[in-house]
């Protein structure tokens, strides 16, 4: 009779299905707020506006097999091929989903900005920013926005919002924005907070993608 070993197993196990949730989670859903469902079919999103949003869960699977036949050859690094194969189907499938309902939300409420098929440029960012709702770190300072692009148009992007720097009209603009941003914000806090203190004219540094302009 063979030994077993099922403490081992067990542990080898709960590795291979920590590192099936982590590779098949798109890096940007890492960052996120998660809400945990145990049961149901549905979910409800309620907007900022009080519109409602009902939407059926979405499946994300995929298959592992596993030749018996070639059991004397297999070796684990074989088995942590074949789940990162696995998690890649579902993480696609997931980003995917999530892309697909993003742009479909956005452009029931309004926010899809057309760019006619013109390459992309500051002022089409800051023309976008104007339609998102910013929140705020009390310091004054934006949350970062994740910025989602093709691999052939990040070089462009980032050039561009180079000019954020370099441009001083448009870091005029942009700072006038999240100024009104940051108000905007506070009126929205101050229905749940209130009262609050708000120190007008403070020096402020605002942050966007890790970098920042005074």
């Amino acid at each position: 009779m063979l030994p077993d070993f099922p403490k081992v197993k067990e542990k080898i196990l709960e590795l291979l299905n920590k590192r099936m949730q982590v590779r098949s989670t798109p890096s940007l859903f890492q960052e996120m707020k998660r809400l945990c469902y145990h049961e149901g079919h549905r979910h409800r999103i309620i907007r900022a506006d009080g519109s409602v949003v009902e939407n059926e869960f979405m499946e994300a699977s995929s298959k592992i097999t596993l030749d018996l036949s070639q059991g004397d050859s297999f070796t684990m690094e074989d088995v942590i091929a074949k789940v990162d194969a696995a998690a890649e189907e579902m993480r696609s499938q997931m980003a995917r989903h999530f892309y697909e309902e993003i742009s479909k939300s956005v452009k029931e409420v309004g926010n899809a900005i057309d760019a006619g098929e013109k390459p992309f440029t500051t002022e089409m960012y800051l023309e976008a920013l104007k339609k998102v709702q910013l929140d705020f770190y009390e310091d004054g300072t934006p949350h970062e926005l994740a910025l989602v692009c093709s691999p052939k148009m990040a070089p462009r992007m980032k050039a561009e919002l180079q000019r954020l720097h370099t441009n001083p009209e448009l870091a005029s603009r942009y700072n006038e924005l999240i100024k009104q941003k940051r108000e905007e914000w506070r009126v929205s806090v101050s229905i749940f907070f209130a009262p609050f203190l708000v120190i007008e004219d403070a020096p402020f540094l605002v942050k966007l993608m890790g970098q920042k302009w005074s």
